[in-house]
C-alpha cells in the first residue's frame, strides 16, 4: 500500500516523536534534506531518493489514542536504487548505529567478515545471506584517515560525492544534529566504481533540544567529523570554499530565514489546526 506521497510497500517505520517537545523537529529535518539534497546519480537512477521521505500520523492502537507519530519510508536498497548482489558485490550500505572509530573517521578498528559489526556500523547490503565483506569501507576509511595530504586532496572526491558531502556538511549544522555526525548516517554507494555518499537517519535530536528532548544551546562551534575535519584544513579539491560558497547561495533561497520560517510554521500549524497538541 502507499500512504499520502510515499512509495508503495509492505514495510514500514512509525516513529512516536515521544522525546520532542513539539512533535515536528523529526519531520522537519527530514523533509529539508529531500529538499536540500537530490542523490548525484539520478540520470542513471530517476527513481532514486536521498533519504526517507515522512508524513505525519496520528496513532491508535486496540482502540486507544497513542499520538501524533511520523510515518517513515525505509532507507533502503529500494529507496536508494542500490545495485543488488550478483555473486560479487556491487551496491553497498552500512548503517552507523553506535559512536566508533570507523564512522567518524577518528580510528581504525581491526574488523573480521565473521561479524555483520564493525566501528559503529551495522551491515546491510549485501545481505546477511548473501555476503558480508568490510573491504571496501575498511579501504576507504584507511585511506580518509592514513593516506598523505596529496593523496587525499588528489583522490578523495574520485571515493566520495563531493555534492553530497557538501550538502550534508551544510545540514548538519544548519539543523545541529551533534547525534549525525558519524552516529545515524548511512554510508553508501549504488555500484562498483560509484562514490560513496551519506543518507541520515533517526533526526530527533536537532534544532536546540538533545536525544533526551532537552534544551541544546550550543550554537557556536562547528559540528564536523574526521573526515570533513581532513577534507575542510586541506581545502581538498576546493572543499572549503565551495562549501562557503553553497552556503551563501542556499541562505540566499531554500535556507533563508523567511525561507526556514515558513518550513517551521506549515509543520507547526498542521498539528495545530488539526488538535493534535490538544488530543496529546
Amino acid at each position: 500500500v502507499s500512504f499520502g506521497d510515499l512509495r508503495i510497500d509492505d514495510d514500514w517505520i512509525l516513529d512516536a516523536l515521544y522525546n520532542e517537545p513539539l512533535r515536528i523537529r523529526s519531520y522537519l529535518a527530514h523533509n529539508l534534506w529531500l529538499e536540500i539534497h537530490q542523490p548525484h546519480y539520478l540520470d542513471i537512477k530517476p527513481f532514486a531518493k536521498a533519504g526517507a521521505d515522512v508524513i505525519f500520523v496520528e496513532v491508535f492502537l486496540n482502540g486507544k489514542y497513542n499520538g501524533v507519530y511520523i510515518l517513515s519510508e525505509q532507507v533502503d536498497k529500494k529507496q536508494l536504487q542500490i545495485q543488488g548482489y550478483n555473486g560479487m558485490i556491487r551496491g553497498e550500505l552500512y548503517k552507523a548505529i553506535n559512536w566508533g572509530g570507523a564512522c567518524t573517521f577518528d580510528w581504525l578498528p581491526s574488523y573480521t567478515n565473521s561479524s555483520r559489526l564493525w566501528g559503529g556500523y551495522e551491515y546491510k547490503i549485501p545481505d546477511e545471506s548473501e555476503v558480508t565483506n568490510w573491504d571496501e569501507l575498511y579501504n576507504f576509511t584507511d585511506f580518509v584517515i592514513n593516506s598523505s595530504t596529496s593523496d587525499f586532496k588528489e583522490d578523495i572526491w574520485n571515493r566520495f560525492n563531493k555534492e553530497n558531502a557538501m550538502d550534508y556538511y551544510i545540514y548538519l549544522n544548519l539543523i545541529r544534529a551533534e547525534d549525525n555526525t558519524g552516529k545515524n548516517i548511512f554510508m553508501g554507494k549504488i555500484d562498483v566504481g560509484e562514490s560513496y555518499f551519506y543518507t541520515p537517519w533517526d533526526l530527533d535530536a536537532c534544532f536546540g533540544t538533545d536525544w533526551k528532548g532537552e534544551n541544546d544551546t550550543k550554537t557556536n562551534n562547528i559540528l564536523t567529523n574526521g573526515f570533513f575535519r581532513r577534507s575542510y584544513a586541506y581545502n581538498a579539491g576546493g572543499f572549503k570554499t565551495d562549501v562557503g560558497n553553497r552556503w551563501h547561495a542556499y541562505r540566499n533561497n531554500i535556507l533563508s530565514t523567511e525561507s526556514l520560517e515558513t518550513f517551521f510554521d506549515h509543520a507547526y500549524n498542521t498539528l495545530i489546526n488539526n488538535n493534535v497538541y490538544d488530543r496529546e
